[in-house]
């Protein structure tokens, strides 16, 4: 394990550096994803931030039969319902990618990360966002309505500690929110050692969605629930491969269309498997309440 003071430098070339706010518009199955999305979204989570249209109720009956495709949908907010004006914090926020979508959805954001780079690239977005780990910021008790975390209590030295101070600054009735690779997954017993979910040294611990329920409910949670999806499948069965046949995988990687098209088909796959298998999908979702 290694010590607080070494962890920075784990980070030094991380994703979270990029600036990912380009997007190519014109890009016609974008385009569509996002149309498709906001529809389900909007009937499933209650958010609003597009007019519904005849094409968007068509292209959402696709999210709801394919188990990939809703697990992205639902990860795009987290999982959690709309509650406008409502306060949320995102640990780990990164770039702030994620925290600027769910300010368009109607919540008042904030985000903590440690990382230099990536927080003076989600202040050039116009978001509020601290430098630091979450207990470097002193909030008040009751702060917020919800936290989440997109795969980051992976990386803390003690987890239960993090989940005991989110739960502190978490207001009444608030959710909490944790992402985190599935260490029982389908992807991890076929690949073993490559399979990427592990990444030495940047990732601590891992968790299944029994071991993450018993963290939080030691961290004074209630209504814990975990359970698995397949958000993520794609890109871990591609990095996985690499991995597997050349013993190192570079972020960012842009793959050939017939490799993504052909991930997707994998992601369907294994969507449907844990339909009928549960708890072996590519990541685990943590929801709890306070």
């Amino acid at each position: 394990m290694p010590v607080e003071a070494e962890l920075p430098s784990f980070y030094a070339n991380y994703y979270t550096h990029v600036d990912r706010t380009r997007v190519d518009a014109q890009n016609t199955l974008r385009r569509i994803w996002e149309i498709a999305c906001s529809s389900y979204l909007r009937t499933r989570y209650g958010y609003t931030p597009f007019n519904p249209s005849r094409w968007g109720r068509f292209f959402e009956i696709l999210i709801h039969i394919n188990p990939a495709w809703s697990a992205d949908a639902d990860f795009s907010v987290f999982h959690l319902p709309a509650k406008g004006g409502g306060r949320l914090l995102e640990v780990g926020c990164g770039d702030g990618a994620m925290l600027d979508s769910m300010a368009k959805g109607g919540w008042q954001v904030a985000g903590v990360d440690f990382d230099e780079r990536a927080v003076q690239i989600a202040r050039s977005r116009g978001l509020t966002v601290y430098q630091g780990g979450l207990t470097d910021q002193n909030f008040p008790d009751d702060s917020f309505d919800a936290i989440v975390m997109n795969h980051v209590i992976e990386h803390v030295l003690d987890p239960r500690a993090l989940l005991r101070e989110c739960k502190r600054v978490m207001a009444k009735g608030g959710l909490a929110v944790a992402i985190t690779p599935n260490v029982d997954g389908w992807l991890h017993q076929l690949y073993g050692q490559d399979w990427r979910g592990l990444e030495p040294p940047r990732h601590l611990h891992l968790f299944s969605a029994v071991s993450l329920a018993k963290l939080a409910s030691t961290a004074g949670f209630c209504d814990v629930k975990a359970r698995t999806t397949v958000h993520g499948a794609p890109y871990f069965w591609l990095a996985s491969q690499e991995l597997f046949k050349y013993g190192v995988h570079k972020m960012g990687t842009v793959h050939r269309t017939g490799r993504r098209i052909a991930a997707q088909f994998v992601a369907s796959g294994l969507g449907l498997l844990n339909l009928l298998f549960r708890d072996y999908g590519e990541e685990v979702v943590l929801i709890c309440s306070k």
